[in-house]
C-alpha cells in the first residue's frame, strides 16, 4: 500500500531582473525614449515533500534520496508520526528548541524498524535559515547539544565522534554515536542530506551490535 506525502512546505521563489537598456534618444533631448525594460520569467517555486513509502521503499525526489528496506521493516503510520513529534518535543530541555520545533522548524517524517526492533532509522526535516552550512558544520555545532540530550535521557555516552564518509555519491562527513542504556549497549549513525534551505537529518540505530553503517548503506542517490 502506497502512503501519500502528506506534508509540503512551498518556498516562494524571486524574481530576477536583467539590466536595462536604453533606446536611441529623439533629437529633443527634453522627451527621450522610456528605457527598455525585460523580466525573465519568475524562478519556479520549489516544493518540499516528506516523501512517498511504497512498500519497504522510500523516496524524496526533493531531496534526491532513496532508502530500500528489507522485508518485514515497519514504517510509522501517519498517525505514529504525530505521536512520535511529540515525544520529541517534549524530551528537548531547552525552551528555545521546544518552541522552535513546535513552530514546525523541524518534524520527524520517517520512522522505520526492523522486525525485531532492534534497528530503526527515522528522519528529520528541517528548514535551514543559510543553505551554505555543510554536515561537517553541523555536527560541530550539534555534539555538545547531542550529548547532553542523550545524558538527560539516562543514556551513558561512551564517544559522540565526527568521521569522514562517502553519502550519496559524495563526501561527506557522519556523526558517530556509542553509549548505553540499561546495561545495553546503543549506537547510532547520522548522517545528512541537504537541498536549497532543506535539510534531513538521517540517523541511523542499533542496539547490541552497530550495524548502523549497513543501514546508511541502503540510502542511495534518486540524481
Amino acid at each position: 500500500m502506497t502512503r501519500k506525502r502528506f506534508f509540503c512546505l512551498l518556498c516562494t521563489g524571486a524574481i530576477v531582473l536583467a539590466g536595462c537598456s536604453k533606446a536611441p534618444a529623439e533629437e529633443t533631448p527634453e522627451s527621450p525614449e522610456p528605457a527598455e525594460t525585460q523580466e525573465t520569467e519568475p524562478v519556479q517555486e520549489q516544493v518540499f515533500s516528506i516523501g512517498n513509502i511504497d512498500g519497504t521503499v522510500y523516496t524524496n525526489d526533493t531531496l534526491h534520496i532513496r532508502i530500500e528496506l528489507p522485508q518485514g521493516w515497519v514504517y510509522a503510520s501517519e498517525e505514529d508520526l504525530v505521536k512520535l513529534n511529540q515525544t520529541v518535543i517534549d524530551s528537548f530541555e531547552n525552551e528555545e528548541l521546544k518552541a522552535a520545533m513546535e513552530d514546525g522548524a523541524a518534524v520527524m517524517g520517517v520512522y522505520a524498524t526492523s522486525p525485531d526492533g532492534t534497528q530503526q532509522i527515522n528522519i528529520m526535516f528541517q528548514e535551514m535559515p543559510m543553505s551554505v552550512y555543510t554536515p561537517e558544520m553541523i555536527i560541530d555545532a550539534s555534539i555538545p547539544e547531542v550529548r547532553s540530550q542523550l545524558e538527560s535521557q539516562g543514556m551513558t555516552v561512551v564517544s559522540i565522534t565526527k568521521e569522514p564518509i562517502v553519502f550519496l555519491g559524495e563526501d561527506s562527513h557522519c556523526m558517530r554515536i556509542e553509549g548505553s542504556l540499561n546495561n545495553i549497549s546503543l549506537y547510532e549513525t547520522q548522517v545528512y542530506a541537504k537541498e536549497g534551505n532543506y535539510l534531513a537529518v538521517i540517523t541511523c540505530s542499533s542496539v547490541v551490535n552497530d550495524t548502523t553503517m549497513d543501514l546508511v548503506g541502503m540510502i542511495t542517490s534518486t540524481k
